[in-house]
């Protein structure tokens, strides 16, 4: 018996080659030129929509902040305080939230505002309803 391999003539040997297709160059400077031309097209439309907006006259009613921020100054210790019970505070802020949310009283008693209990709020909005601001170029 011989004990010398033979090549097995069903086995393909293939040599190990490179790559032999190039990228088409053709085609990456269409899609760079596509990109190109689509971001300076944005770029007209978002300046046409900004546009737009800048002419459009300011609304009628102009939010305004209830109050400004005040520091309470402490005798006691420098800023910053440390909160020292976060439980008895949440507890706290929530009481004073639902305070407010089911009483009357004052917001701005100089221009009138008043503040209603929620559950009385809707039967007042379908008793007398919120004004509707009407456009101002024809609409």
């Amino acid at each position: 018996m011989d004990t010398e391999s033979k090549p097995n003539p069903d086995v393909h040997v293939t040599a190990r080659r490179h790559e032999d297709t190039d990228a088409n160059a053709a085609w990456i400077f269409a899609i760079v030129a596509c990109l190109a031309v689509l971001g300076v097209g944005i770029h007209f439309m978002i300046a046409g929509i900004l546009g737009h907006f800048k002419h459009e006259p300011p609304p009628a009613d102009p939010w305004t902040p209830k109050k400004t921020a005040t520091l309470r100054p402490s005798s006691k210790s420098p800023f910053p305080r440390l909160q020292v019970s976060p439980p008895a505070d949440l507890q706290a802020f929530r009481a004073r939230e639902d305070a407010e949310l089911n009483s009357y009283g004052w917001i701005d008693k100089t221009s009138g505002v008043v503040r209603v209990p929620i559950e009385r709020a809707p039967d007042l909005l379908l008793q007398n309803p919120l004004p509707v601001r009407t456009g101002t170029n024809g609409d």
